[in-house]
């Protein structure tokens, strides 16, 4: 049955607050009682809501979409109530205008099947293809959706902290570092010189499917020509260690987040046959059919393909070939380390090598590069990043 109430309004965002009249059909009008963060609010039904997820709409416009995750019954002053925990959705956020006690009306999603209310999880929104292909350099990338995640430690060195809670909109990376074969092609394309890490500036095809290592600028001049940029070092690190961010039901069944970061790409626990570290080579029991084709060293950047793997997705962010960042070494918001290396002459680089231990492949880790200068040192390979762009859109789900 439809509801037909007459309320006042002015239309910003999908919210209704007071003025001018106007009529609409609803399935279920509710009450705003609180706000929360990450779209997160809490409102109040007369009735219990038959779905989980509701159309919010305005003179037949759709303006946003509300997903119920939890609802508790309970009764003020012998009135049967329903709280819901819900998460909104619109196209252009404005959350400063949510209020405890504006009116929402709700209409049903066509098509929907009811369901029960499951415990809420933390959860991250992107209207973006979850992978593309990049044209110039022919390249996969993997979509890291907007949202909040926990970035640096308190447990690993006094540069990596504080640990906090940061929120990085949508961009993608690559699923993997730049090759031997990609900067080939790069060089070929462009002309350019070849990195002093090749030998006699040779390309070896031995070696094709090996990370290259350049220096920060070669790096760089790369990313532009493939009409990217390098990620920074909090979006290589979200990248590397997913959100870790979960819901906790409260004992007054409210939910909070709660900070769960990993420590290493695959979960908390070091372990030996997942990276390309200094642990894998010496365990003799470990990798034997990596170790009779390829000596200690670098290996091809789909090496444990389906073990070093990240929450979303992205290979080998642990070992193998550190990865150069965008970012400069400086201290951390409100770190009160000190260091004289921090300013504008060096670089962040993150991942760890095959030459370093499970200490320095943590996803939190950050070493230095730019000695003597930032067009010399070749210490680390890279993977690039890019904002996504009306094409990357998602058409229709």
């Amino acid at each position: 049955m439809k509801i037909r109430i007459i309320i006042p309004f002015i239309l910003i965002s999908f919210f209704l607050t007071l003025t001018d009249s106007f009529s609409l059909e609803y399935d279920l009008a509710g009450k705003i009682e609180s706000k929360r963060k990450d779209n997160i609010i809490t409102v109040l039904f007369s009735a219990l809501p038959e779905r989980n997820e509701y159309l919010i709409i305005n003179n037949d416009v759709i303006l946003g979409k509300l997903k119920i995750l939890k609802v508790n019954k309970y009764t003020i002053n012998q009135k049967i109530q329903y709280r819901a925990l819900a998460e909104y959705f619109i196209e252009n956020q404005t959350p400063e205008i949510l209020k405890a006690g504006t009116t929402i009306g709700l209409v049903k999603v066509e098509g929907k099947e009811e369901k029960e209310y499951g415990e809420p999880k933390y959860t991250e929104k992107s209207g973006y293809k979850n992978s593309i292909v990049s044209k110039k350099d022919n390249r996969e990338m993997i979509l890291i959706p907007e949202g909040k995640f926990v970035f640096g430690s308190n447990n690993g060195d006094k540069d990596e902290g504080p640990q906090q809670v940061v929120f990085l909109d949508n961009f993608y990376i690559d699923k993997y570092e730049v090759s031997n074969a990609d900067y080939y092609y790069y060089v070929e394309q462009t002309n350019t010189k070849p990195p002093a890490f090749w030998i006699n500036g040779k390309f070896n095809k031995d070696e094709s499917s090996f990370p290259v290592l350049v220096s920060y600028k070669e790096a760089e001049k790369y990313a532009e020509w493939a009409g990217k940029r390098l990620p920074d070092e909090q979006e290589w690190e979200k990248a590397a260690r997913g959100p870790g961010l979960e819901m906790a039901k409260k004992h007054n069944e409210t939910f909070i987040y709660i900070e769960n970061p990993v420590v290493y790409p695959w979960g908390n626990k070091f372990e030996i046959d997942k990276a390309n570290s200094i642990e894998f080579w010496e365990n003799r029991k470990t990798g034997n059919e990596i170790k009779k084709i390829y000596t200690k060293g670098l290996l091809p950047v789909d090496s444990f393909n389906n073990r070093n793997k990240s929450f979303y997705g992205i290979i080998n962010m642990a070992g193998n070939a550190c990865e150069w960042t965008s970012s400069w070494y400086n201290a951390y918001k409100e770190s009160r380390h000190s260091n004289k290396k921090y300013g504008t002459q060096f670089k962040v680089i993150r991942g760890g090598a095959w030459f370093n231990n499970k200490y320095k492949l943590r996803t939190t880790s950050r070493e230095i590069g730019g000695l003597p200068n930032l067009y010399e040192d070749n210490i680390a390979g890279f993977r690039c990043a890019k904002n996504p762009s009306m094409a990357d859109k998602i058409v229709s789900e």
